[in-house]
């Protein structure tokens, strides 16, 4: 898994360190509680998305930031609505129809 990729991954184990999840059958991942998301501690069984954000190469287990993710998806959310335009100008919105 590429870093910056996003994933989607299933939550198996919360410690107080952070959540253990899974990828796929073939691959594990780690969650640092620093990197959990607006919702707090995520429970197990709960799929959540994430951004990898590396690879521990002593256990082999990618590292994902559900935050990451967040903070990625607001500044997508912000940059679309400056995409659009107002809808009126301060200038419209004052202009005293006679």
């Amino acid at each position: 898994f590429p870093v910056r990729s996003k994933v989607k991954a299933t939550i198996t184990s919360v410690t107080d360190a952070g959540a253990e999840a899974k990828i796929t059958d073939n691959a594990d991942a780690f969650i640092s509680s620093d990197d959990y998301g607006a919702e707090g501690t995520p429970v197990v069984g709960a799929e959540v998305n994430a951004i990898v954000v590396g690879v521990n190469m002593n256990e082999f287990k990618v590292k994902l930031s559900i935050r990451r993710n967040e903070e990625q998806e607001d500044r997508k959310r912000f940059q679309s609505y400056f995409k659009e335009g107002p809808r009126f100008t301060l200038g419209q919105m004052l202009h005293d129809e006679d």
